[in-house]
């Protein structure tokens, strides 16, 4: 009969190398294929006018959206340049808010007013905001033909 010997203590592990952490929305691992995608729609109907033409600039659009956690297809949509910086729409913040699980109350819509609520989830409170076409026409915001709808 043979004794039974305790097993010799592992290895200790071999060091790893130190990996870098990566950003939180880790764009630089897509930058590449986004660009490639840029370069492939540019000159496509699908590209906003401001846009067409300019990869650099598609690319940075569907970065942008990809920061707001929006495809590249809705970003070349929703997201604009407004003196070189990236500005969303109407639609685009509306639908961020209620994906968000906020409340959008809108009061009155006409012609000349728009009165519009909203709260935070899970809060109670109300914050009401009105804007007029006067106010429009005084910050120099052009209206479409429906005027504050």
């Amino acid at each position: 009969m043979t004794e039974l010997e305790p097993a010799p203590p592992p290895a200790p592990p071999a060091a790893q190398p130190v990996q870098p952490v990566p950003s939180t929305d880790s764009w630089t691992g897509v930058v590449a294929d986004v660009a490639r995608l840029a370069q492939n729609i540019a000159n496509t109907e699908f590209v906003p006018a401001e846009m067409r033409g300019k990869p650099a600039v598609v690319t940075a659009a569907i970065l942008a959206g990809r920061e707001m956690g929006i495809g590249p297809m809705t970003a070349l949509q929703h997201v604009h340049l407004v003196k070189g910086r990236p500005g969303q729409s109407a639609h685009l913040m509306r639908a961020l808010v209620l994906a968000a699980g906020h409340d959008i109350d809108y009061v009155e819509v006409t012609d000349h007013r728009a009165i519009i609520r909203g709260r935070r989830s899970g809060e109670t409170d109300w914050t009401q905001i009105e804007f007029t076409a006067d106010q429009a026409k005084r910050a120099r915001i052009q209206l479409g033909e429906e005027g504050c709808r």
